[in-house]
C-alpha cells in the first residue's frame, strides 16, 4: 500500500506484549511508514530487537538495561494523526518535561 509516497508496511507479530513500545502505543498491530533499505541486524550491547515487520526486518530496538531507551526504523512523525504513532511524541515530550 502506498501513501503520501511512502510504502507502508504492516508491522507482525508486533511488539513483544511486555515491550515498552507495546504498553506506549496500546496497540499491537499498527501501519508504519517504511522508507529505509538498511536496519539493524545485530543490535548493540543493552539493546534488544523488539519488533520487525514482514520480511523481518528490525523495525524497533529497546533497552534491555531498564532505561528509557528507544529507536524506531520508520518515520512516526508520518504518521502522527494515528494514535497509536502519537504515543511515541507524547511520551517523549513527557520525558523531557
Amino acid at each position: 500500500m502506498v501513501g503520501f509516497g511512502l510504502e507502508l508496511s504492516g508491522i507482525e507479530p508486533g511488539p513483544a506484549p511486555d515491550s515498552f513500545l507495546a504498553i506506549v502505543r496500546e496497540k499491537a498491530h499498527l501501519r508504519a511508514s517504511s522508507l529505509h533499505h538498511e536496519a539493524v541486524r545485530d543490535p548493540g550491547a543493552d539493546l534488544s530487537a523488539v519488533e520487525r515487520e514482514l520480511y523481518d526486518i528490525t523495525q524497533a530496538v529497546e533497552s534491555t538495561a531498564d532505561r528509557p531507551v528507544v529507536g524506531v526504523q520508520w518515520h512516526p512523525e508520518y504518521l502522527n494523526y494515528l494514535p497509536s504513532q502519537y504515543a511515541l511524541f507524547r511520551w517523549l515530550r513527557q520525558r523531557a518535561g
